[in-house]
């Protein structure tokens, strides 16, 4: 094709499909898969990979109905990822060398090696300014390592920002780019800030495995009972303990 893309789309079974895109020599893979509960109902799952890493997801819910209804939902959602995916990276012309900069530095990540991955998202993005996940993971890591907190969330509100500039399917990348701007905000110990950006996330994705998992943390982690003390003060510790020893022999109660 004169594009550089070529798409393969396989499905093994009714409850999942499978689909290789290949664009400008990169190459990912769309997984879509029904994940049922017992009691009805439950999740299909659409997770995007490059390159061996994850690196986006989308999960829907589907009721209780024929197989074929849920079916059907599932391959709506799995083609509209492809065509999403397709266009998205189209839409910037020469982008395989910026998609090769991400692959890198998730394969540093995935190694902890943080260190490296910045250095490779610092070239990536200086390179392609306007590819918002490089911009994206690029702030987030910069924050979190505390090479420039502020300039790190500045630079992951510009990433969502450019994302308006592409015709259509924005929302297909909110949960990685408002997980990174929350990451980000964490970083600067805005809480707060912290939580809006999840919030949004998840409203364009409310399965989200690892949005879901800081919201719990957040709301896990409770404001310590003396403040002035600081958190990590053993005054605080203890009295920190006591409260939810208190707290556990109050609901036991009821």
């Amino acid at each position: 094709m004169g594009d550089g893309s070529r798409i393969k789309i396989t499905s093994r079974s009714s409850s999942l499909l499978e689909t290789n895109v290949t664009i400008n020599l990169s190459r990912y893979l769309v997984l879509t898969e029904v994940l049922s509960e017992r009691a009805g109902g439950g999740n299909i799952i659409t997770r995007v990979y490059l390159g061996g890493e994850l690196i986006d997801t989308r999960t829907s819910r589907h009721q209780r109905e024929s197989g074929r209804k849920c079916h059907e939902q599932m391959q709506e959602q799995h083609e509209c990822a492809v065509g999403l995916l397709k266009k998205a990276k189209m839409a910037g012309g020469g982008q395989k060398e910026a998609e090769n900069y991400l692959k890198e530095a998730m394969a540093f990540l995935k190694n902890k090696q943080y260190r490296m991955a910045l250095d490779v998202l610092s070239e990536g993005s200086g390179r392609y300014p306007e590819d918002a996940l490089l911009l994206s993971y690029y702030g987030c890591l910069k924050a979190r390592l505390g090479d420039g907190i502020k300039d790190g969330i500045s630079g992951c509100l510009k990433a969502i920002k450019h994302t308006e500039r592409l015709p259509f399917g924005a929302e297909f990348f909110f949960p990685v780019l408002y997980l990174n701007l929350g990451r980000a905000y964490l970083a600067a110990r805005e809480k707060k800030e912290a939580v809006g950006a999840f919030e949004k996330g998840l409203a364009a994705d409310p399965e989200n495995r690892e949005l879901r998992q800081e919201m719990k943390k957040l709301g896990d982690r409770k404001n310590p009972v003396l403040p002035l003390l600081g958190r990590s003060n053993p005054v605080n510790r203890y009295a920190g303990k006591l409260r939810h020893a208190l707290q556990k022999r109050s609901k036991d109660n009821r």
